[in-house]
């Protein structure tokens, strides 16, 4: 007869494996929320700033969308389990 934790270990270390990634993800789109702070630091002057910082905005929109994508498909696979995240 197996311990019962040696029965139920596997099964723990999925669920911890998935607390953790949507712990990150959810991370992640703080720093997406914190990237697009700049926004309010920048209403003066804008058009100035824009051409400066042209190259950086593009990058910047250019990785939002692959993770929004990245997001959206860990969601539909069932990522964010227990949580109350919506794509």
């Amino acid at each position: 007869m197996q311990p019962f934790f040696d029965t139920f270990s596997p099964k723990f270390q999925i669920v911890r494996n998935q607390v953790t990634t949507d712990q990150k993800l959810i991370g992640l789109v703080g720093t997406m929320e914190s990237v697009y702070s700049f926004v309010d630091a920048i209403q003066s002057n804008v058009t100035e700033k824009v051409k400066v910082l042209e190259d950086i905005i593009k990058s910047i929109f250019a990785q939002t969308i692959e993770c929004s994508i990245f997001i959206r498909e860990y969601h539909k696979q069932g990522g964010f389990a227990g949580t109350n995240v919506h794509c």
